[in-house]
């Protein structure tokens, strides 16, 4: 009796850890939902001054039309001082929406505008750095000779301060997000951007339209998982009345029902992206060349310049992906388990 106390015990607590890592995938995957789908183009030289950004927005007022776009430079180890305290912290400069750059959940007050020059948001540990507190709005420090009042406060990325571009007009930008298309490849957008207004070619052309479809994938990893389990033991029932016609068509018949009820639960939408379908059929280098931008596309996403919300991106997945894996072995396991106590499944 004992060792069915232990195991069941053990069985019990392996698949309430399994659930908790599950739930945290879960919601990791609605960050994941947020993060903005745009094209990032990024500059390794001095960037785009705000002058020229400017002028493409009002180019784009007067035609009333245009790609919308959001601009920001990034600068690491940057002293902010309030009263007697000093704080070291990355200032990204931004022009444009937020929204495009990265989605930040606010603790307190809201985001400043690219217009409210006084204006700026930071992290939280960087706030309780400089004021001991979290509560901080309406509190001010100065950079560079130049104060700025606290519009809000967020808790993720860390060591992160947003002032607008236009309080600093002097400095360049070197990342510049557009609106993207869906199925629009990204380096044919960035091209088509640079040529309407006469920018200089980036030099690394990066997309975030792969963040919610990963998010998705990994939060029903363990779903994916358990419906191989049932259609590996479906395939067996078929194999063995593979001589029965009536118990073989009943079985492919559970087979596709069991595969039909889990794209739609899943909520998982198959979709051939229109950047895969040749425009004519005797385009021969179509492929090759398809390839051939994939692997351009993964060197540039090594080689781009990197700011504070492309390292939470990656932080996120991290933490997916780990707690995705964790609840998918520990179904594996009681899944090899249970076969070893009964001897099915």
């Amino acid at each position: 009796m004992s060792e069915v106390v232990r195991r069941a015990v053990g069985t019990l607590l392996l698949l309430i850890g399994g659930i908790v890592s599950w739930r945290a995938a879960f919601s990791l995957e609605k960050e994941a939902a947020r993060v903005p789908s745009v094209i990032s183009m990024r500059y390794s030289g001095p960037g785009i001054p705000l002058d020229t950004l400017r002028g493409i927005c009002r180019l784009q007022e007067r035609q009333e039309k245009g790609t919308a776009f959001s601009a920001c430079a990034q600068f690491d180890a940057q002293k902010l001082c309030a009263s007697e305290r000093q704080a070291t912290a990355s200032v990204l400069t931004f022009y444009g929406e937020i929204g495009r750059i990265c989605h930040l959940a606010c603790m307190q007050g809201a985001l400043p505008s690219a217009s409210d020059l006084s204006g700026c948001a930071l992290d939280a540990d960087t706030a309780y750095q400089l004021w001991g507190s979290h509560e901080v709005v309406g509190e001010t420090f100065q950079w560079e000779g130049r104060e700025y009042i606290v519009r809000a406060v967020f808790r993720a990325p860390a060591g992160m301060v947003l002032i607008p571009a236009q309080s600093v007009p002097d400095r360049t930008l070197f990342a510049v997000s557009l609106d993207a298309r869906k199925g629009a490849d990204a380096a044919s957008a960035a091209e088509e951007f640079c040529t309407l207004y006469g920018l200089p070619s980036p030099d690394a052309v990066l997309t975030r339209s792969w963040a919610a479809p990963a998010g998705r994938f990994f939060a029903l990893l363990p779903l994916l998982a358990l419906g191989g389990i049932i259609l590996w033991q479906i395939l067996r029932e078929l194999w063995a009345v593979r001589e029965m016609p009536v118990l073989f068509g009943l079985a492919v018949l559970g087979m596709m029902l069991t595969l039909w009820g889990a794209v739609r639960l899943s909520g998982v939408r198959l979709v051939l992206p229109q950047n895969l379908i040749p425009t004519r059929w005797s385009d021969f280098s179509f492929w090759s060349r398809t390839i051939g931008n994939w692997a351009e596309g993964i060197r540039f996403s090594f080689s781009a310049r990197r700011i504070l919300p492309d390292r939470a991106l990656a932080e996120l997945f991290s933490q997916m992906s780990i707690c995705s894996a964790l609840s998918t072995g520990i179904l594996l396991f009681l899944r090899r388990r249970w076969k070893a106590w009964w001897g099915t499944l």
